[in-house]
């Protein structure tokens, strides 16, 4: 392949930099990232299939090609991110975002505890919530961070990221990005952490209602608040008036909705 390979041994190589990429205009060979230049492009490394040292790539094309390979990598994992290929990523995103609103920073347990009611919202039988996670969470003034953040021009209908759940995070609550990083982080474990999940499915059962403190209304059934009560949530049912779990002494949790399983 003449004019791609230049031997450079003493080359840094980045600890995230081993992934191998192939490309059909030097199909005998193959690459991978190594660091940057001072200018911030990307060195790329060629070796031989068959192997041998690796050398600084320097043909043009072969470059190019690569780069919009990584490009388009980048794009997949900033969409996906932690997320598997079966999972919805808005559903999963939009989900992550409003339990992590809905606590306190450090609240894991309070954050699997609002994903479960969110589950039991979208299991209702006729869907009184909403067809889907995000129309859920998304509905006019069922989550209160959902209405303060739409007003302070957070994205809300559009996360389809960790990135994006972070930026809204942040926006709706008034905080620097590294809070609402670690905030959006402890969402992502609170809501595939098994032992809050079997937790939270004993102490929410099929109540689809919460509020920060108890319900004055005269129609909430099944009040259920944590200790200490001025932390968490509290949990009933029939408040919104939709009553088919409460009247049909359905109890037992439901299950996570397979677009946003992570458990």
């Amino acid at each position: 392949m003449p004019g791609i390979i230049k031997k450079f041994r003493d080359w840094i190589i980045g600890k995230e930099d081993f992934k191998v990429y192939f490309t059909k205009l030097a199909p005998n060979y193959r690459f991978r990232r190594a660091g940057k230049d001072n200018k911030g492009n990307i060195n790329w490394q060629v070796q031989i299939k068959k192997g041998g040292d690796w050398s600084a790539v320097t043909d043009k094309k072969v470059i190019a090609d690569l780069n919009n390979q990584y490009r388009r990598n980048l794009a997949k994992k900033e969409i996906g991110d932690i997320v598997p290929k079966n999972i919805n990523s808005q559903d999963y995103w939009t989900l992550i975002t409003v339990i992590a609103c809905e606590n306190y920073l450090d609240n894991l347990q309070g954050m699997a505890d609002v994903a479960q009611s969110i589950y039991n919202r979208f299991n209702m039988p006729n869907k009184a919530y909403g067809k889907s996670i995000t129309q859920v969470i998304l509905s006019t003034n069922q989550y209160e961070p959902v209405t303060i953040g739409l007003r302070k021009r957070a994205p809300w209908k559009f996360i389809k990221s960790k990135k994006t759940s972070i930026g809204v995070y942040a926006k709706t609550k008034g905080v620097n990005k590294e809070e609402a990083t670690k905030a959006i982080e402890n969402a992502i474990k609170a809501q595939k952490n098994p032992t809050m999940i079997k937790e939270a499915r004993r102490w929410v059962q099929t109540r689809t209602e919460f509020l920060s403190d108890p319900p004055t209304a005269k129609d909430a059934v099944g009040i259920r608040q944590r200790e200490p009560k001025d932390t968490n949530n509290t949990f009933f049912w029939n408040y919104q008036g939709k009553t088919h779990f409460w009247f049909g002494k359905i109890l037992s949790a439901t299950q996570i909705p397979d677009t946003v399983n992570m458990a």
